[in-house]
């Protein structure tokens, strides 16, 4: 029963699918911490996001948070405050309370947690984040190991810990993500996080073997 339900919810899925057209957007991932290559050097770190006309259709980024599956030293442990904040904020990184605005707070590092930006112009969520067309929008976090909530410094200094989406419209070409260094966008996170990476791997190909049925009977519908 179910793996019937399974299958139903599948199919009800690719149903729709195939009945809407085709959703524009890319999503990155971004692991946020201290290893990620991305935050090397002192140089700014740029990701080219797409506004669409369309409200279906938008560029997200994951903003993963540092995460542990066994609880390491508190040495080891990374935990971020991470912000939207003014250029001059972000140049000379600190938060300036009255135009910054709080994006995540990566305080429980033993719990996979991430937050997900929508590149929009409108929001439906109160108090949610909107983007314009052909702007940069900056990203930091001070946090330092001693006090999570630092505003001044921190690891925004210490680690570069700082990003710049830039907004174009969408049906544009996409540009690609650029760094002065040429860095890597998507870091892997340290090695001790791989085993629940693989394990994660695992799980979701005997997912994909399970309903491999169900995807191909809906892709003898959809030619019908």
């Amino acid at each position: 029963m179910y793996a019937e339900k399974i299958c139903l919810s599948t199919l009800l899925t690719l149903s729709l699918l195939i009945s809407e057209s085709v959703q524009q957007g890319e999503t990155h991932y971004i692991h946020w911490n201290a290893s990620n290559a991305l935050f090397r050097g002192h140089s700014d770190r740029v990701i080219d996001v797409a506004l669409f006309q369309r409200r279906t259709d938008f560029d997200q980024a994951n903003l993963i948070c540092p995460f542990y599956p066994e609880r390491n030293a508190a040495n080891d442990i990374e935990q971020y405050v991470i912000y939207r904040v003014s250029k001059r904020d972000y140049d000379e990184c600190r938060v300036d309370d009255s135009s910054s605005k709080m994006v995540a707070v990566c305080d429980s590092p033993f719990t996979l947690t991430y937050v997900t930006l929508t590149f929009r112009a409108f929001n439906p969520t109160p108090g949610g984040l909107e983007f314009a067309p052909d702007r940069d929008y900056y990203f930091i976090s001070t946090s330092s190991k001693r006090n999570l909530w630092q505003k001044r410094g921190g690891s925004c200094r210490s680690h570069n810990m700082r990003l710049i989406f830039r907004t174009f419209k969408g049906g544009e070409s996409r540009r690609r993500a650029t760094t002065t260094e040429k860095a890597p966008i998507y870091a892997q996170e340290p090695k001790r996080h791989l085993r629940v990476n693989n394990e994660a791997a695992t799980s979701l190909a005997s997912t994909s073997a399970a309903l491999l049925p169900c995807l191909l009977t809906a892709a003898l519908l959809a030619t019908r």
